[in-house]
């Protein structure tokens, strides 16, 4: 039988990148279930997504960040681990990303990207780069 979710907000994760805040991963928590959905919001981003809250769901320990960075950005983006999913950022162009249980991440062009688990860092900050 499906859970009728009931969210309550869990908390936030200040995302840090080179000493400043670049956005916010918010999650929330059923209280039913216990499963977790998260959503991320970047700085200068007026607008919350469209159904806050109640996106994908997981459990709280396989919620994560892929960063990959150039020369000069760094680019984030919010994922289930295990996961995939298709990437495209201005530094390093397009791939296909695949995201084990362990935050392992293999890349089908074989650049870098780096997997950051969010559950240690709730309430706090995760610094990347």
């Amino acid at each position: 039988m499906e859970c009728e979710h009931r969210m309550v907000y869990e908390g936030a994760v200040n995302v840090v990148i080179k000493g400043d805040v670049d956005g916010v991963v918010d999650v929330w928590k059923c209280t039913k279930c216990g499963k977790t959905a998260a959503d991320m919001r970047r700085v200068g981003e007026p607008v919350l997504p469209d159904k806050v809250g109640m996106g994908q769901m997981g459990q709280i320990d396989r919620w994560g960040i892929i960063a990959c960075s150039g020369n000069v950005a760094v680019e984030w983006h919010l994922i289930l681990a295990p996961g995939s999913m298709q990437h495209s950022c201005n530094a390093l162009g397009q791939c296909e990303l695949e995201v084990d249980e362990g935050g392992n991440v293999r890349c089908d062009m074989g650049h870098i990207h780096k997997f950051h688990f969010i559950s240690g860092h709730i309430n706090s900050k995760l610094v990347i780069g």
